[in-house]
């Protein structure tokens, strides 16, 4: 029941007030710019769902009407469900995101009519935004369709790098573009009410890194059998005096740069590229990065509030046996202190645990794993061992967050997106 009051005082009441005809017309009038503006606050706003079903209209039947409702379905807040509605359907999701998962589900099934929910609630993508590929190339329009693309198969989070070693410092003249590029891909992503994610290689920094401060990359040393591949040789020491700190104030400076978005999560990376193999950092997984680890965690909630910080084990064990899977559980409770999961590469590596008890969500590899040379073979789809690969991660894993260069791979992304809503699914 809607109540219109007129407000005077009790001075006016005592000397004989009477409301006037024109005060409850003001009164009135006032309460309908409340009452309209109160509404439209309450009106759900699905302009971007309207723009991408325009986009995609083609794909269904002529004259079909889709409506949307914001509505919560199930026990999961990326549930949709699809109902009939006025000859069309009416598709409804507690956010955006469900219903953009809903909408792409009546794409390509004009007919569904259901309910359904994620198996995995983390399925991301990793733009690797580097080297000049399409994700550093392509027009902010394209981009920002692909991101929409990306949701209507179950994305529901982008993760972008900036790479340091592009660039002298934040104040060279291209990092600018660079991070406008970035800002882009996240804010797209963010529009669509996905998550948005960012990495930095721990020892990571800028091209005229101090050489007296750089880290070591040789093999041959340490246990290292092999010497570090990918790295760019100005990444820093932690162990050399004065390393950390540059380390931490060269973070805090990009970390800075994006603190205007509110990221999700923030990965923080070993190798490829990164890492030190000298004596005081090797094991670089165990011994020179958790050097980095607490102080990055640390400055990364500070600069961005709320924001999830998750450490990779990527590349871990790969340079020799240098026992850094077995000191990352040995490491378990310590480590749980400082970051709230794990971004992993090797599923056999935590079957019967992770390292803390942490959750876990793995980083495939869609783009080159089994295509050498690379970007010989065209696109390069392996529903089978993506598959394979679900299966034994159900029960282990939260999600995958595969990496992506952005070529040949499109059919990659839409295996694993999807087999992450539905593991069953054949």
């Amino acid at each position: 029941m809607s109540v219109l009051c007129l407000v005077v005082k009790n001075s006016d009441v005592m000397n004989g007030y009477k409301p006037r005809v024109a005060d409850l017309i003001l009164a009135g009038a006032a309460f309908a710019v409340t009452a309209l503006l109160s509404l439209q606050a309450a009106t759900p706003d699905f302009r971007l769902e309207n723009d991408v079903l325009s986009r995609k209209a083609d794909r269904l039947p002529p004259g079909m009407r889709v409506e949307f409702a914001e509505a919560s379905v199930g026990v999961s807040a990326e549930a949709f469900s699809v109902t009939e509605r006025n000859g069309g359907a009416l598709v409804s999701g507690a956010n955006r995101r469900a219903r953009l998962f809903g909408l792409g589900r009546l794409l390509r099934e004009p007919g569904f009519r259901g309910v359904s929910s994620p198996e995995m609630p983390v399925r991301g993508v990793y733009f690797a935004t580097h080297f000049g590929n399409w994700y550093d190339n392509a027009g902010e329009r394209e981009i920002r369709e692909y991101v929409e693309d990306l949701a209507l198969w179950g994305c529901n989070q982008v993760r972008v790098w900036f790479d340091m070693h592009d660039f002298r410092g934040m104040d060279d003249p291209n990092a600018a573009p660079r991070v406008a590029r970035l800002k882009a891909i996240l804010r797209a992503a963010s529009d669509c009410g996905l998550e948005t994610s960012m990495l930095g290689l721990a020892n990571e920094a800028f091209a005229d890194s101090p050489a007296a401060l750089r880290a070591d990359w040789r093999g041959g040393q340490n246990g290292y059998v092999r010497e570090l591949a990918g790295h760019y040789h100005v990444e820093l020491c932690p162990s050399r005096p004065g390393g950390l700190e540059r380390i931490l104030a060269w973070r805090a400076q990009v970390l800075d740069a994006f603190a205007d978005l509110r990221l999700s999560q923030y990965v923080i990376f070993p190798y490829d590229q990164g890492g030190c193999t000298c004596a005081g950092c090797a094991p670089w997984g165990t011994n020179g990065m958790m050097k980095i680890v607490p102080d990055f965690a640390r400055l990364v909630r500070e600069k961005m509030p709320g924001c999830r910080v998750e450490l990779a084990t990527w590349y871990f064990d790969h340079f020799g046996d240098l026992g850094e899977w077995k000191g990352l559980f040995a490491r378990g409770a310590d480590l749980a202190r400082h970051v709230d999961g794990l971004l992993v590469d090797r599923l056999d590596r935590i079957a019967s645990g992770t390292p803390g008890g942490l959750p876990a969500s793995a980083m495939s590899e869609i783009s080159m794993g089994g295509m050498l040379p690379w970007g010989c073979f065209g696109a390069n789809p392996q529903p089978r061992r993506f598959a394979a690969e679900v299966k034994r991660g159900r029960g282990l894993l939260k999600g995958f967050r595969p990496y992506s260069e952005g070529i040949y791979e499109d059919l990659n992304k839409v295996i694993l997106l999807q087999l992450a809503w539905d593991g069953g699914r054949s």
